[in-house]
């Protein structure tokens, strides 16, 4: 049986888990559509069995907590679709109108692509909503994710269910989460599983003082980790280390041009010239692209 599924991890989530179900409640496809909610571990209290029950939505509960790895990965498992699609929607985010539709009839249209990648539209608590990418747009390549993730929240992306299944070396726990969709995309990349681009926003994405990404700190950390811990999992090679590495001082020279940091960049580009040079062409090659 052919299917979207859905997979919506929460923890603590009842404020925005209404809004996040009704959004996929009134997608219309020609095939048909599964919520899997997976409570990670949740108080009691905050627990969302009558929520996802009220929009029937498929509900899991996990004790204790195991992370949004490990829920993502429990979530696309109980899928009830032999193929298909899966989708892991963050709670705070709310598909837009036709948008499984679009993203379903994109991968249809394009058999060499394996999973899609829409643009979003930031939701800010005060202020108009605007489009993530605007005047750029990101790359799906290998080699530019191994330097950035370009993708801000999993909710842009639905995966081929086959190609997901297939996907090896997947995290189910970090030491250090936050980066854990980083490991899926490149991992997708590696083992020959293309994506492509939808310029046009498919998702909402809340802005707010809860998001992952908003603890700058934390995600670096977690970058890092998977730069050190993952890269080598995966397959990459001490030079894509390097090159990660080189990308993250020239970013900070670019921001805080603080003497400090160019002392420090200084530094580090005249101990590795050859991943410094590598760098300076990967910004200038997305500046002259329009890539992000």
């Amino acid at each position: 049986m052919i299917g979207v599924s859905v997979v919506i991890p929460v923890y603590r989530g009842r404020r925005y888990l209404a809004e996040t179900l009704r959004s996929v409640r009134t997608q219309v496809l020609e095939i048909p559509v599964e919520a899997i909610v997976v409570e990670d571990g949740s108080p009691p209290s905050e627990r969302v069995a009558d929520i996802a029950q009220s929009f029937n939505a498929t509900y899991h509960l996990l004790e204790p907590n195991r992370g949004v790895a490990f829920a993502r990965h429990f979530g696309a498992g109980v899928s009830r679709f032999s193929e298909g699609f899966v989708m892991f929607l963050d709670q705070d985010d709310v598909l837009l109108p036709g948008s499984l539709d679009t993203m379903v009839q994109a991968l249809q249209a394009n058999p060499g692509g394996d999973w899609v990648v829409s643009n979003a539209l930031l939701r800010f608590p005060d202020g108009p909503e605007r489009p993530l990418y605007v005047t750029k747009h990101p790359s799906l390549k290998l080699s530019d994710l191994k330097m950035f993730n370009h993708i801000v929240t999993p909710s842009q992306v639905l995966i081929r269910l086959a190609s997901y299944r297939a996907c090896r070396n997947l995290p189910l726990e970090m030491d250090y989460p936050g980066a854990d969709d980083w490991i899926l995309w490149l991992s997708l990349l590696a083992q020959s599983h293309p994506a492509i681009y939808i310029p046009e926003p498919q998702v909402l994405y809340r802005m707010h003082d809860h998001n992952v990404s908003a603890d700058i700190p934390a995600m670096r950390q977690s970058e890092q980790y998977v730069v050190a811990e993952w890269f080598p999992r995966l397959g990459f090679s001490r030079w894509d280390q390097r090159r990660y590495q080189a990308r993250v001082r020239l970013d900070q020279l670019l921001q805080h041009r603080q003497s400090g940091v160019v002392r420090q960049g200084a530094r580090f580009f005249g101990a590795d010239p050859m991943a410094a040079f590598s760098a300076l062409w990967y910004f200038a090659h997305h500046r002259i692209k329009g890539l992000v």
